[in-house]
């Protein structure tokens, strides 16, 4: 079901982002790239790692028939969740002035910081209800709404406000919009199942909630550490050279998140058996499993981006493929190598090493940033390609090693040699 809606999510979410580049043209794709990563921002910021805490302790409580554990869990993760994000919508309009002030380029689009803040409660909230979901392994309601029901609206919406002539305010009214009714599907979804729990059971106890707080500690630590890399390279890249070289940046990370798609159907799926998995064996086998789909579904992809960048860059329009197109195959080198250590960084969260999983993204960030500084004012887009393979390789290089001390598992499997064939035949085929 998963998959389905992935290959729903590639199969629409390609032309569609050719259609809203081609509509919106570089610049207005830059500026909606800037407004995006402000939100992705404070929802990190004000996320304070409720959504991780959710996925990791559902399938715990349930397993142990703690239906009160997880009516207290999923009451106070919504009730931060909605303060915090909005308490945060509310401080980026107050800031407004300031926000756009260091750049006179943003000026002319300040009208939309309002109506971009709105996304910031929902995204809060629909990444909530996705983890919780997950844990539930209600998958289908999930992949239902956040996959067919969210981008087809998205779709409609954008084509309708477009011809009746707005800009970039008809697609920001279209992701608002779209994202607001996923939620609410999701929320009734999730009303209804917690509404047929078993009744009874007591609250959590304090040592209960001293593990939520302490995973969601790090969780929180790691998705601060995670959302810098974006805005850095994003405010580094339009210092150095202006809101079109954002535009190609914002074309050329959906592209790489595309082969990234089944990577998540995986992690999404295997993460709370990692959590269940009782020895070392059945970890080891979901590990190499997991990593050997992950491979058999994405190297065709990967291939034909390495081949074919130029022809893609330009189905998006003028500009693209001469800015980006060198870039986009350094980039996606450092996808393969994101994909076929598979969901190294997962497991170690899920199997109780988070602490050593925070201290590998915190040196990642640094050198992101020292990248950032060294790389991006001297190479451009090209910089932030250079930067983009020494985050990836630091992480997950690093967990891989991580993984070999601490749980006794490699990377290596007899099962990947069958990538080979394949692999051959693609190349020849492209």
């Amino acid at each position: 079901m998963l998959m389905a809606g992935n290959l729903f999510t590639l199969a629409v979410g390609f032309p569609f982002q050719i259609y809203i580049a081609r509509k919106l043209g570089v610049e207005g794709l830059g500026v909606f790239g800037l407004l995006d990563v402000g939100v992705q921002t404070m929802c990190a910021l004000f996320g304070f790692g409720v959504a991780e805490v959710v996925v990791r302790y559902i399938p715990e409580h349930t397993e142990r028939f703690q239906t009160g554990a997880i009516r207290d869990l999923l009451k106070r993760v919504y009730v931060i969740g909605l303060v915090t994000s909005v308490l945060a919508l509310i401080g980026i309009n107050l800031l407004v002035p300031t926000l756009v002030s260091w750049k006179p380029e943003i000026r002319n689009y300040e009208d939309l910081i309002p109506l971009m803040s709105i996304m910031i409660p929902l995204s809060m909230l629909i990444g909530i209800s996705q983890q919780v979901l997950r844990g539930f392994f209600d998958i289908r309601l999930m992949v239902i709404m956040s996959s067919f029901v969210q981008l087809f609206l998205k779709v409609v919406l954008s084509y309708v406000f477009f011809s009746m002539g707005m800009h970039l305010d008809g697609y920001i009214c279209a992701v608002v919009i779209s994202t607001g009714i996923c939620l609410l599907g999701m929320g009734v979804g999730i009303w209804n199942r917690m509404r047929h729990l078993p009744a009874g059971g007591p609250p959590a106890d304090l040592g209960e909630r001293s593990n939520w707080f302490r995973y969601g500690r790090v969780m929180y630590s790691n998705s601060l550490l995670n959302v810098a890399g974006p805005p850095l390279e994003r405010i580094f890249l339009l210092g150095a050279m202006d809101i079109r070289a954002v535009g190609v940046l914002l074309v050329l990370r959906q592209l790489q998140t595309f082969p990234q798609i089944f990577l998540q159907v995986i992690i999404t799926v295997v993460s709370p058996m990692f959590v269940c998995s009782k020895n070392r064996d059945d970890t080891a086998m979901l590990y190499h499993l997991s990593t050997d789909w992950i491979c058999r579904l994405t190297l065709p992809l990967l291939i034909f981006l390495l081949l074919r960048t130029k022809d893609i860059l330009e189905l998006y329009g003028d500009g693209f493929a001469e800015i980006g197109g060198t870039a986009l195959m350094v980039i996606i080198l450092a996808q393969c190598l994101n994909l076929f250590t598979g969901p190294v960084g997962n497991m170690l969260n899920m199997k109780g090493h988070e602490s050593k999983m925070l201290r590998i993204n915190f040196w990642s960030v640094l050198m992101t940033l020292i990248g950032c500084c060294v790389l991006v004012p001297v190479f451009g887009l090209m910089g932030v390609a250079m930067v983009t393979v020494i985050s990836v390789a630091i992480v997950k290089l690093w967990a891989v090693a991580v993984a070999h001390r601490e749980l006794s598992i490699g990377w290596w499997s007899k099962r990947f040699y069958k990538w080979l064939l394949p692999s051959a035949a693609t190349v020849g085929f492209f």
